[in-house]
């Protein structure tokens, strides 16, 4: 079933309690990872609730979002959820995602977001065969999954954990976007390295894991995603606001289930 947009003053976390808890975890807003040419974010990416709703009318020139794989672990687990972690430990994580047109950098409404990644052990949820001698299952489970649909300033808002990581990929988190059902964005978000570091940092589970192998700037060419370039962890966690900008065109794959 495909999941019905909030209004905006009924979504499981609402912006302006989103951005109560951002604050509240002590850390300051990512980067946009898109940028309207020559100038700011727009609106609904500063962490102003009241911010002038002009820069909505404004239409400048925006860049895509990098297409990145969607990797060998994403599958359709249908769960419209804000808190996506499930209990599993690490350090909270609070990201709020705005949608918008790459052609005119306007706000998508009603676009679904899905996003999903590896916990502070650096497994997924859902499969078999994972951890470093592939002895892990996952299978049946559905931590650090969600789905949310964007309200009428195009924002969706997730509380989960850093990710952990695993051989030969910089720590990340997927994202998909759906329009009327077909995915025109599948991409990676990531984090700078210091903040990734710091989190990571004498912080149970990762610590169990050891020092991460790969870092933004390796892995061959494939951490070239959606990387924000300023961010802060401090607190009890980390926060970011993020930009997704979808061309049109940009088509890839069908879940079943839209």
């Amino acid at each position: 079933m495909y999941p019905r947009p909030m209004r905006d003053d009924e979504s499981l976390l609402s912006r302006r309690s989103a951005l109560a808890t951002l604050g509240a975890l002590g850390a300051a807003p990512l980067a946009g990872c898109v940028t309207p040419t020559g100038g700011a974010p727009p609106t609904g990416t500063s962490n102003d609730d009241d911010a002038s709703s002009d820069d909505d009318d404004a239409t400048p020139d925006c860049v895509v979002t990098p297409y990145q794989t969607e990797g060998p672990f994403w599958f359709d687990a249908g769960l419209v959820r804000t808190e996506i972690n499930e209990g599993k430990p690490g350090v909270t994580l609070g990201i709020a995602l705005r949608v918008i047109d790459a052609a005119t950098c306007e706000p998508i409404p009603d676009a679904v977001v899905d996003l999903w990644h590896c916990d502070g052990s650096g497994w997924y949820s859902g499969y078999p065969n994972q951890g470093d001698n592939q002895d892990v299952d996952t299978s049946g489970q559905t931590f650090c999954r969600g789905i949310q649909v964007t309200d009428s300033k195009g924002r969706v808002t997730f509380t989960t954990i850093v990710p952990g990581w695993y051989p030969g990929r910089a720590v990340h988190v997927h994202a998909k976007v759906f329009l009327d059902g077909t995915s025109y964005v599948t991409t990676q978000l990531y984090f700078p390295d210091a903040i990734i570091d710091e989190a990571h940092a004498n912080n149970a589970p990762y610590v169990d894991r050891g020092a991460r192998d790969t870092r933004n700037d390796g892995g061959g060419g494939r951490n070239t995603g959606c990387t924000c370039d300023s961010a802060s962890a401090e607190g009890s966690g980390l926060a970011g606001l993020l930009l997704l900008s979808v061309a049109a065109l940009r088509r890839r794959s069908r879940p079943s289930r839209f």
